[in-house]
């Protein structure tokens, strides 16, 4: 696992998804889209404080929905972990089931979610 520390820009949660502000700080990744870069570890963080987070390796994250092994997963609006669909910035891969407001085991490994249809044709 690899963990760094950063300073937090907000109030942040153990276990939650996060990226970084434009001033470099740690904040919540509040959507699937955001850039994230890990799971946060440690304890409860205000504001100026300095937070471990989890950049790869396996870590604990909080299920914003049901969530099965093997699936990607990304951040909803709380910054908990759902799963990604086409298009997603991706946090990792889930190694545990679970549901909303559950621990789920997360292989973090910071991706894109792309599908490509089978059944695509190519044109002359």
């Amino acid at each position: 696992m690899t963990v760094k520390s950063y300073t937090t820009a907000e109030e942040i949660n153990p276990c939650a998804i996060v990226k970084f502000d434009d001033d470099g700080k740690l904040v919540v990744a509040t959507s699937s889209t955001d850039n994230i870069i890990g799971i946060a570890e440690n304890n409860h963080s205000s504001e100026g404080d300095v937070m471990d987070v989890c950049l790869s390796g396996e870590c604990v994250a909080i299920a914003g929905g049901t969530i099965s092994p093997g699936e990607a997963v990304t951040a909803n609006e709380e910054g908990l972990t759902i799963s990604a669909a086409d298009g997603d910035n991706t946090v990792g891969i889930a190694l545990t089931s679970a549901n909303e407001g559950e621990d789920v085991t997360v292989l973090v490994a910071i991706g894109r979610i792309t599908f490509t249809s089978s059944n695509a044709t190519e044109e002359a």
